[in-house]
């Protein structure tokens, strides 16, 4: 008598909370162990129903990994283009301007806790990147040939347009 194995999935989409903790769960050997052996009861008792006597179960589980970041797709990274900071809107398909290097909503956009980097566009062929670190302070960091440079810009009223120009200019040489 030859046999054939049947493999069955199940899916699940439900919060990201949730898949954590079964997840977590599923790496307990004990708590596998125990969810294996439901399946097999449940499935037995079904398959016994229909008429199906000589049948063997062997139940394996298996978490498959995350498909994306929890959250969601990260959201587009503000530009400073001409000393106006300004960040692309997706939804909208419009850049939401927030105003000129200086002004106090661009002081009050540095110092939220939720915006922690941008880029900067010398001029269209030069950009650099600016952080904020936890302490409050930005720098600035550029990628150039295979190498990471960094420099420290310091607290947002010291973010102007000539600093970061020269900050770009050294980071580029």
């Amino acid at each position: 008598m030859t046999t054939d194995t049947l493999t069955v999935k199940f899916s699940l989409s439900t919060d990201f909370q949730t898949i954590q903790q079964l997840r977590h769960t599923l790496l307990e050997p004990g708590q596998q162990a125990s969810l294996s052996s439901r399946l097999s009861d449940i499935l037995s008792t079904w398959l016994s129903g229909l008429g199906y006597a000589d049948i063997q179960l062997q139940t394996t589980l298996q978490a498959a990994r995350p498909q994306r970041h929890p959250t969601g797709p990260r959201p587009p990274l503000p530009v400073c283009q001409a000393g106006i900071l300004s960040w692309y809107d997706p939804d909208a398909d419009r850049a939401n301007v927030i105003g000129p290097l200086g002004s106090q909503a661009v002081l009050e956009a540095l110092t939220n806790p939720a915006f922690s980097s941008f880029r900067f566009l010398a001029d269209p062929h030069t950009s650099i990147s600016l952080y904020r670190r936890a302490d409050g302070k930005w720098y600035a960091a550029k990628r150039r040939g295979g190498r990471l440079k960094r420099r420290y810009i310091g607290r947002p009223e010291n973010i102007s347009l000539a600093k970061l120009n020269q900050i770009a200019r050294d980071l580029l040489e």
